[in-house]
């Protein structure tokens, strides 16, 4: 196996003692074996900081006077620039109490130059890289010992032979409540209630005995809470036998006797309950129920009267139903909430317990005239939700119930919550179960008008179809007509064929685009992408574009907006094309000089805001009131309507199906001779 010497690094700045330095460590090598060590050397301080940062040497010997550095300083520098590195210092014979600081501070020898040899270099090198090494080891065993004691899960604690307090770790002060400092030198027996006193002083003398041994134990906190503790304990004893005090160690368990004395109070309850339970659950007459309710709790709670309240249908009040020893029968006496102890009870949704309700301010004046003392009060709730109050009272004895009194009756309420809802829900399916049959009656009838209302609804749709083609066949005719005629007819009349021809073309155009936009809507292809609208904007802009085509026809196209009209939610290209087929309906119907009026307004109903339009020739304003009740007549006819594509004119119907999709309403009041004057309403944007 391959031997690697030792890398020395020298920092002396006197060539002699550096040459000197050198054979002696060559001496201190038998002539047979490979060299033991391997000098670096370096003549100032800052020289040997750099060799000592490459960390290739193992030890150092160290000058203390350099031409960069005196005395003690030189190895406090080197000794911040590698803490762990073993430092033999070489001193002058006058410099031998500087020498000795420097061992103070961390140094592992130092050697007087003149007064050594290559055997005694060799070895002080060698045992200082030794020392340091079973140093190094030293400081992490305690490290390690100091972090398994500081960060232990479990308390530990150590008592002399007077049971004084002489270590404790951070965890058991914790523990306790106290400082560390608090608890080292206080005694034992200053952590526990006078019961703990004689059950530790016969643990320590079993200690004394030698007698190691694991037990539960009570403790007393700071703050005066109990702490139970589960200790494993060990005496410590001396070389001669003798009794030296006693280590712990400790964990704390007052969790879990916590929950061993709830489980064990819990269970006695349950059965309690359990059986009240039973009683109560096999009863569904409501009747009989409510009294058993309040004779079993006041048997619970140890008193001799009570009552029960139910929350009325108005969620405000209670009603006294069941009275139970009272003095007088206030059966029927109402509280509204916050009232009295039941009313607050109910309003809050706690329990209450008064000590003495004759002096209690809050006392409600329905029993002024009967006398009281201490009272229980708790809600009956049924999924969080109160739908009573349970009370129990006695007219003899003041104070308060105690803890378990009141944990019964709570229970025992939870259960009695359920009870009389089971016997409600029992009522409600008994009456359910009588109406049943008339319902099924009423739906009978009511499906067969739907399908009446069916058959309906076809008979319309033919009738759209049977319109729609007769409205397609007129320009159809008169274009094969006018295709003859520029065929056949007079020469001279050409321009009259081809106008008529145009205008025919157009129209059957205009058709065909409204049955497309029909038939869209009616299969449900094109939805509303809603926005604020500005509906005066919108129609102001739509009156510009046609008012053209409208004077083509030698009509006028007004419009009145009144600026308080609020926005509308609304897809504004699908209101537009609704508007714009009203128009050309409205065009279609009006004589030659007449005026189409558009009237934007704002209008209220169903306690919402809405933005109405009513439009048709020589239209009049129309009134509040008549808007109100084309509104309503609007309204009751789109609940009952099946298809807004019902209606046989084409451009109404597609008009009507567009506003039903902004969740609008449309009315039409027909008129002999002339368009109808149509009214939209659409909801205004929040």
């Amino acid at each position: 196996m391959a031997y690697s010497p030792l890398t020395i690094l020298l920092i002396e700045d006197n060539p002699g003692d550096a040459r000197l330095i050198r054979e002696m460590l060559a001496e201190a090598t038998a002539p047979d074996q490979a060299p033991s060590f391997r000098l670096i050397h370096a003549d100032r301080l800052a020289a040997g900081l750099t060799l000592l940062a490459q960390g290739t040497a193992r030890a150092v010997l160290l000058d203390l006077s350099l031409p960069d550095s005196q005395g003690l300083d030189t190895f406090l520098r080197v000794r911040a620039a590698a803490p762990e590195m073993p430092v033999v210092v070489l001193t002058g014979l006058g410099d031998e109490a500087t020498a000795l600081k420097a061992i103070q501070t961390g140094a592992q020898d130092y050697l007087v130059k003149g007064q050594v040899d290559g055997n005694v270099l060799g070895q002080a090198v060698r045992y200082a890289i030794e020392r340091q090494g079973l140093s190094r080891a030293l400081r992490k065993s305690e490290e390690q010992y100091r972090l398994i004691v500081e960060t232990a899960q479990e308390g530990i604690w150590q008592i002399d032979a007077d049971s004084q307090t002489t270590f404790v770790n951070r965890r058991m002060a914790d523990m306790l409540g106290y400082t560390v400092d608090e608890m080292t030198g206080a005694f034992l027996f200053d952590f526990m209630d006078e019961e703990g006193w004689q059950i530790a002083a016969a643990h320590v003398e079993r200690r004394r005995q030698g007698i190691a041994e694991q037990h539960d134990f009570k403790f007393r906190r700071k703050d005066g809470a109990d702490l139970w503790a589960m200790l494993s304990t060990n005496p410590l004893l001396g070389d001669d036998g003798r009794y030296l005090g006693a280590l712990a160690m400790v964990a704390n368990i007052t969790e879990r006797k916590q929950a061993e004395a709830a489980r064990a109070r819990r269970e006695r309850e349950l059965a309690t309950l359990y059986a009240t339970s039973l009683e109560l659950n096999s009863q569904s007459d409501l009747v009989l129920l409510l009294p058993t309710i309040v004779q079993r709790a006041a048997e619970l709670a140890g008193a001799t009267m009570g009552g029960l309240y139910l929350l009325r249908d108005d969620g405000q009040s209670l009603e006294l139903v069941v009275s139970h020893n009272l003095p007088q029968n206030y059966v029927g006496a109402v509280l509204q909430l916050g009232e009295g102890l039941s009313g607050r009870i109910a309003q809050t949704g706690e329990p209450l317990t008064i000590e003495d309700y004759d002096r209690w301010p809050g006392r409600s004046t329905v029993y002024a005239g009967s006398s009281f003392h201490r009272v229980l009060g708790v809600p009956l709730k049924v999924q969080n939700r109160v739908i009573g109050v349970l009370n129990v009272t006695d007219d003899r004895r003041t104070g308060a119930f105690d803890q378990d009194q009141i944990r019964f009756v709570h229970l025992f309420a939870d259960q009695a919550a359920i009870a009389i809802e089971n016997a409600r829900l029992y009522e409600q399916v008994q009456r359910h179960a009588a109406d049943l049959e008339a319902r099924v009656a009423e739906r009978t009838a009511e499906l067969r008008i739907a399908n009446e209302r069916l058959i309906g609804l076809e008979r319309l749709k033919s009738q759209f179809i049977t319109n729609a083609s007769h409205e397609l066949r007129t320009p159809v005719t008169n274009i094969k007509t006018s295709l003859y005629l520029l065929e056949r007819g007079k020469p001279e009349k050409r321009e009259k064929y081809m106008t008529t021809l145009n205008n025919e073309t157009e129209l059957l155009q205009s058709l065909l685009d409204d049955l497309l936009d029909a038939a869209s809507l009616d299969f449900g292809r094109t939805q509303p992408a809603l926005a604020p609208v500005d509906l005066g904007l919108l129609l102001a802009r739509l009156v510009e574009t046609r008012v053209a085509l409208v004077a083509e026809r030698n009509l006028r196209l007004d419009l009145v907006a009144d600026p308080a009209t609020p926005l509308m939610l609304a897809d504004a290209m699908m209101l537009r094309q609704a508007i714009k087929a009203l128009l050309l309906d409205i065009a279609d119907h009006e004589a030659t000089g007449s005026r189409i009026v558009l009237y934007a307004q704002p209008f209220t109903a169903a306690g919402r805001a809405w933005g109405a339009l009513t439009a048709g020739g020589d239209a009049p304003a129309p009134t509040p009131e008549e808007q109100a009740r084309l509104f309503a007549l609007a309204s009751a006819e789109e609940k009952t309507q099946g298809s807004r594509l019902a209606d046989t004119n084409l451009r109404l119907a597609v008009c009507r199906e567009i506003i039903a999709r902004h969740g609008g309403y449309m009315a039409v009041q027909p008129r002999a001779g002339r368009s109808s004057i149509v009214t939209l309403w659409l909801p205004a944007a929040a």
